[in-house]
């Protein structure tokens, strides 16, 4: 395949056509308690992964913007660990019960939004073109966008059973396991691409 085919190819992929992704910058989530921050904070940093990659991709030949962006890529997926780590802790289900005015809202937006987000986050991936984009930057964009959709999916869950409790959703083995695998496409993409 040409170059050129590859290019026309490539205009329906989602890294090539939409900015960042696709995604949007927060995740749609709204800012009403705590625990609704922490996945806008994190669906914010996969979204800033997918519009580094984008930008590393189409940039090539300019070594120090690719540094740049590559260097981006690694502190948003610090950012998600950070994240992962500090609202997996108790409190911030706990200030959801305490903040009597904001959690009605919160459960909702949750409510509305992750099935949503996590929608977009699947077609996204699937539009991800194989044939255009290098094998381990395509890893890396299919590990960004299944983090948001497990992110998604378990903040879903976490209200599902609202309003007799509300679990948490950083806390989830699927949301550290996808958080784990995008570390690991990271790593594996700074490797190749040094």
């Amino acid at each position: 395949m040409t170059r050129l085919q590859q290019l026309l190819e490539a205009s329906t992929c989602p890294l090539n056509t939409k900015v960042y992704g696709g995604l949007p910058a927060d995740g749609g989530y709204e800012s009403n308690t705590e625990y609704e921050i922490g996945a806008r904070r994190f669906a914010e940093a996969s979204h800033c992964i997918l519009g580094s990659l984008h930008r590393a991709l189409n940039r090539p030949q300019d070594r120090s913007s690719y540094r740049i962006e590559t260097g981006h890529i690694e502190e948003e997926t610090e950012i998600i660990e950070e994240i992962v780590n500090e609202y997996s802790k108790a409190l911030y289900i706990g200030r959801i019960w305490e903040d009597s005015a904001f959690k009605d809202q919160s459960v909702e937006s949750i409510k509305s939004i992750s099935p949503r987000l996590a929608k977009k986050a699947s077609t996204l991936m699937r539009e991800l073109q194989d044939d255009a984009i290098p094998p381990i930057a395509l890893d890396l964009a299919r590990a960004s966008y299944k983090a948001v959709i497990v992110l998604a999916e378990e903040m879903e869950k976490s209200v599902k059973n609202y309003p007799s409790s509300i679990s948490n959703a950083f806390q989830a083995p699927q949301l550290r396991s996808a958080v784990k695998d995008l570390r690991s496409k990271v790593n594996q993409y700074h490797r190749e691409y040094k």
